[in-house]
């Protein structure tokens, strides 16, 4: 009996923590809500080990990059573009953060208008 609650309290804590956003170990580095309810979340080891981005539902994590946390940092691309502001113009900084997966490029854009 002993054995089967152990296997089953295992069994719960690795399902749980698989379904979960955020893993213990991880900061959010950027995430924001889809107008379908959906979560989009890119996070950091707190150690900086590796980079991850998700996508889904809490219950439902649809899509992680990448498989593999090993040299995660290397599989994004980060550039930005930033532009005082002044009489003439609105400043604007521009952010973002790529990957290419299975030949689909997914590019996140953050804009703060200065």
């Amino acid at each position: 009996m002993r054995i089967i609650v152990l296997f089953t309290i295992l069994i719960c804590s690795v399902r749980s923590e698989a379904q979960t956003y955020i893993l213990s170990n991880e900061q959010v580095v950027f995430s924001f809500q889809t107008i379908t309810g959906k979560e989009v979340i890119v996070a950091k080891d707190t150690g900086n080990k590796y980079l991850v981005y998700r996508f889904g539902t809490a219950g439902n994590i649809e899509f992680e990059f990448p498989d593999s946390k090993e040299h995660s940092w290397d599989k994004f691309e980060y550039s930005f573009y930033l532009r005082g502001g002044g009489r003439q113009n609105e400043g604007m900084d521009l952010n973002y953060l790529q990957f290419t997966n299975e030949g689909y490029k997914y590019c996140l854009q953050y804009i703060l208008r200065i």
